[in-house]
């Protein structure tokens, strides 16, 4: 038997990582968002876990925070619906993927919650007469529930409420 010289190389130990974004929030309520995020490309293997991880105390969270587990994927969208959340609370997220070479994290985004109520706006007023007026509002959210009851209300005095005079 018969040898050549001795040559030495090394392997690439780390092979492309998985690429992984992170999309904006909807659905929000006062305990609930449905967040979204999509798979760019699985790298040099397959992805056997994805999905956003979410922290209220950490601009930056990790899958050491609070997370969904979505199991293996391939390319694409996919949707994390997270719910017991704190109403008012502003809370920081973003996608992950995990594959054998590697954990990578989407871009960091935020959302809040609500407090679950409607939102209106008063409009104004126009067609006034001595003894009439129009009075214009928008409902711009309906909150956490059907709205059952809408109106207007008005007073002589500053700050009127439901138990003045009001519409129905």
């Amino acid at each position: 038997t018969a040898y050549g010289e001795e040559e030495f190389f090394t392997t690439n130990e780390v092979g492309e990582q998985p690429m992984v974004t992170t999309s904006s929030g909807s659905n929000i309520t006062a305990t609930s968002a449905t967040l979204l995020g999509q798979i760019v490309s699985v790298g040099d293997d397959t992805i056997f876990q994805h999905g956003h991880c979410w922290s209220v105390n950490d601009t930056t969270p990790t899958i050491n925070d609070s997370l969904t587990s979505l199991g293996a994927t391939g390319v694409g969208p996919f949707t994390s619906n997270v719910s017991n959340l704190v109403e008012n609370t502003t809370y920081y997220y973003c996608a992950y993927a995990i594959s054998s070479f590697g954990l990578v994290y989407g871009n960091v985004m935020s959302f809040s919650t609500t407090n679950g109520e409607p939102t209106v706006v008063t409009i104004g007023s126009n067609n006034i007469t001595a003894s009439t007026v129009d009075l214009e509002g928008d409902i711009t959210g309906i909150g956490d529930a059907s709205i059952s009851q809408h109106g207007h209300c008005w007073s002589t005095s500053s700050s009127p409420t439901t138990n003045d005079d009001n519409t129905t």
